[in-house]
């Protein structure tokens, strides 16, 4: 325990004094000693933290939008019914019109007095406007539940089911028979209980408020809604844990040591080149074996690696111990246990090699923004079209078993269902205002007295944008090399056509993937390398998430 101590300490201590109080190329002046002994000094500390380290709250305006938004929620719609005469109800459009103003209004003050955005502020309101702007969550959203029971006869019904106390979910039953007396775990979607108790809104509200990525949640979105249905069973924990274990070991002896040799050695990155580090004994052997002209051309690697193992370790390091405490101490709770939650990151081959450059932003990266920005960004496509759908939702008397899951996890409609109305202008507009919302967040993160703000945040900004644009490109590349000139075919020709769909080679198969992983790895190095290293450079980021020594 001392020992752990110990390591804890100077990893702390290391952090610290490097990232907080003497981080490169900060123009620090008259910073107060840590802790602050008396009150000038917290003040003069919390001023200096938020205006040179990380942006953060200024003026009570800052916290309005996190009061209003469970406040908004817990308004029931009105339904035509007898309570609606008892209780405060306001209509979607009353709703909007009171409270979305109020919240960017609130907003756009605590950006004047940060003198900028900052992440949360902008995400809490491009949050608001998803769930009550361009939705409305208390019409459109239900909630999935699993419920164990006892059958009682052979044809009880399971699988997913509906408790629903409003007509608007999205989500139908599939019945599936079992053995009686057999134990059967049932999945119900729970619509917002607008008839039930104060105690019953606020269970729900905040169970969504806390479902950033709206995991177990049917959201009137077609393709997402299909996912929940046929979510897979979850994984015990131990073997949660055993999966999960491999990574963070390869990220913490591995990738780590290879990662602070490249960023020290890199020519490239000028922030940490002075700074007199400690080592381990792996990274002293890589580096007398790596001289800087051998790193040169891999500054697209480094920053690659540094942002995939950073996240990574910081999402998942701690799952294995709230696992732990769940099966000790049942906390927290099976229902919010990790083991039972989608994983913070989706499958490689899936994501980056079966789509490419969109499947690195939409199915293997982390989905926090899915809805905040992509969701808003629809929602401004479809207002600004009329307010056609970009995709049908799920219908109410449709069964779930006449909806499948194509190859990469989206809904494949039948035969009988109303059809995409996508257009490729539409998808592309979206992309790009999701991008561009995406990029404006991250933006969130420059400090506002740095002496080149506003350089870094448009740096940031367009990388992202360049992001949607890179997908449009892979797309539209893609749709031409699909394309084959039209002409008559005989019948040996629709067989050859025929067989090459239903036969499809591991070798084309293998191709596509290459294409993809090149495209992916090339974009990114196009716009990674003049945008962002200078960015990671001049913040100092290279130095924070890079411990060297603490466990050695």
């Amino acid at each position: 325990m001392a020992a752990l101590l110990d390591l804890l300490k100077r990893y702390g201590a290391r952090i610290f004094s490097t990232a907080i109080l003497d981080p490169p190329q900060h123009p620090l002046q008259n910073l107060p000693l840590w802790p602050p002994k008396t009150l000038p000094q917290l003040i003069h500390f919390y001023d200096h933290l938020t205006t040179h380290i990380v942006p953060g709250p200024r003026s009570l305006s800052y916290f309005i939008p996190m009061l209003l938004l469970p406040i908004a929620l817990l308004i029931p719609p009105p339904s035509g019914h007898l309570h609606d005469r008892k209780n405060f109800t306001l209509s979607t459009k009353k709703l909007r019109l009171f409270f979305l103003p109020l919240v960017w209004a609130c907003t756009l003050r605590a950006w004047l007095a940060m003198r900028g955005l900052d992440v949360i502020s902008l995400d809490v309101a491009l949050w608001f406007t998803y769930l009550l702007g361009t939705k409305d969550a208390r019409l459109d959203f239900s909630r999935s539940v699993t419920v164990f029971s006892r059958s009682s006869s052979t044809d009880a019904a399971g699988g997913v089911k509906m408790d629903s106390q409003h007509s608007s979910s999205h989500c139908t039953p599939s019945s599936a028979d079992c053995d009686d007396g057999e134990i059967q775990s049932t999945r119900r979607f729970r619509s917002y209980p607008s008839a039930g108790s104060l105690s019953d809104r606020l269970a729900w509200v905040f169970t969504l408020l806390v479902s950033i990525r709206l995991n177990g949640w049917c959201v009137d979105s077609r393709s997402h809604d299909v996912r929940q249905i046929h979510a897979p069973p979850s994984p015990t924990r131990t073997r949660y844990t055993l999966d999960l274990l491999p990574m963070l070991l390869l990220n913490i002896f591995v990738f780590f040591p290879i990662l602070t040799v490249l960023v020290h050695r890199d020519p490239a990155i000028t922030s940490v080149s002075s700074l007199d580090l400690p080592q381990s004994t792996l990274e002293s052997s890589l580096a007398s074996r790596i001289k800087p002209k051998n790193i040169t051309n891999l500054t697209p690697m480094t920053l690659t690696l540094y942002t995939y193992v950073t996240l990574t370790t910081a999402f998942n390091l701690e799952l294995p111990f709230i696992c732990l405490t769940n099966y000790l101490f049942k906390i927290p709770p099976d229902e919010w246990s990790p083991q039972n939650l989608a994983p913070y990151f989706g499958s490689f081959k899936e994501g980056v090699l079966d789509v490419g450059l969109r499947g690195l932003w939409g199915k293997w990266w982390h989905q926090y923004m899915r809805f905040t920005c992509g969701g808003v960004a629809e929602g401004i496509v479809n207002l600004v079209a009329s307010g056609s759908r970009s995709e049908q939702p799920l219908e109410k008397d449709q069964s779930i078993t006449n909806v499948k899951l194509n190859t990469f996890g989206g809904a494949e409609p039948s035969a009988s269902h109303v059809s995409y109305n996508r257009t490729r202008t539409k998808d592309a507009a979206t992309i790009l205002i999701a991008f561009t919302l995406s990029g404006l967040t991250h933006t969130g993160m420059v400090p506002p007295a740095h002496d080149q703000a506003m350089e870094f945040r448009m740096r940031i900004l367009s990388f992202f944008l360049l992001q949607g644009v890179g997908i449009i490109v892979e797309e539209l590349a893609w749709s031409i090399a699909r394309k084959r000139p039209k002409h008559s075919q005989g019948s040996g020709e629709i067989q050859t056509k025929n067989k090459s769909v239903k036969e499809a080679s591991v070798s084309a198969k293998a191709v596509k993937r290459v294409a993809h992983l090149s495209f992916v790895l090339f974009w990114l190095w196009l716009v990674s390398v003049p945008l962002l290293v200078p960015v990671f450079d001049g913040l100092g980021w290279w130095v924070v998430g890079i411990p060297t020594a603490w466990w050695v």
